[in-house]
């Protein structure tokens, strides 16, 4: 196909992390983003922007923000027109045929799995810890808003909080890998692989969450309680729902997110 690229496919990300973790002492705050990467972590200009692309669609196609299904996206001629042209720009020019083949082969790879670009924020909050700052507005919770409590209990505009399954999943991946991490002293691609090996079987991720954490689910819920001051569990289950269901995934050990408030 003429493609400009031979990069591993997104499972190399997990590589990318490992290496950014292991050059944490590097001030990467003083550094342009993709200066940070090819200059410290021995990135070429391409593979950058393979990955900055590949980080993006992902999290638009797990987010599930519009419905990016092939069918779909043939009928909307706009979002067409750019995603075929985003894409382009890593792999080269495409005719329509070159496209659907590697668009579909993208979303089905993609749909329905942990966004790993919100996993990777929650994680580096978890390691970054409580500046003064940012500690003292959250009160000493910084890598809990950051991540599953935040999810849980910041309001949007529509009035409600968002908390997808995608969200379940990244923000219990990141204190489950982190904690692997901590625990264990080791990298971040070896706490992933044993996290995931063992996800399902011997444990879930919401059990795995609760020994991370060292919180009970009950404790979990008060602290959600209490940040959208809510009474009781049926009241959240009304007001909003998909606290709700953060909730009692916790209490039922649940591996994926489910639907309780409708059920």
């Amino acid at each position: 196909m003429g493609l400009r690229i031979n990069m591993p496919e997104v499972t190399s990300q997990i590589e990318l992390i490992n290496r950014t973790l292991e050059n944490r002492n590097i001030n990467a705050n003083s550094l342009r983003e993709n200066n940070y990467f090819i200059k410290e972590l021995g990135f070429t200009e391409e593979e950058y922007e393979f990955l900055l692309y590949k980080v993006n669609i992902q999290h638009d196609v797990a987010g599930g923000i519009e419905n990016l299904e092939w069918d779909a996206l043939v009928r909307n001629k706009g979002n067409y027109a750019e995603q075929k042209s985003e894409m382009e720009k890593v792999y080269g020019k495409l005719t329509d045929e070159q496209f659907k083949l590697l668009w579909e082969s993208q979303y089905a790879s993609m749909a329905g799995t942990s966004d790993f670009a919100h996993q990777q924020i929650t994680t580096a909050s978890i390691f970054h810890g409580d500046s003064l700052i940012t500690g003292v507005y959250t009160f000493g919770k910084t890598d809990d808003m950051a991540g599953w409590l935040g999810d849980a209990t910041i309001i949007g505009d529509n009035g409600e909080v968002s908390f997808g399954p995608e969200d379940f999943k990244s923000d219990l991946d990141a204190v489950n890998i982190s904690y692997l991490m901590q625990e264990e002293s080791i990298s971040y691609k070896q706490a992933s692989n044993q996290y995931f090996a063992s996800l399902g079987t011997a444990y879930t991720r919401a059990e795995q969450f609760l020994l991370a954490r060292d919180i009970t689910a009950r404790e979990a819920e008060k602290m959600i309680l209490d940040e959208l001051n809510i009474k009781t569990l049926e009241e959240l289950r009304v007001k909003q729902p998909d606290s709700y269901n953060f909730i009692m995934c916790l209490k039922t050990g649940s591996n994926e997110m489910r639907d309780f408030a409708n059920e």
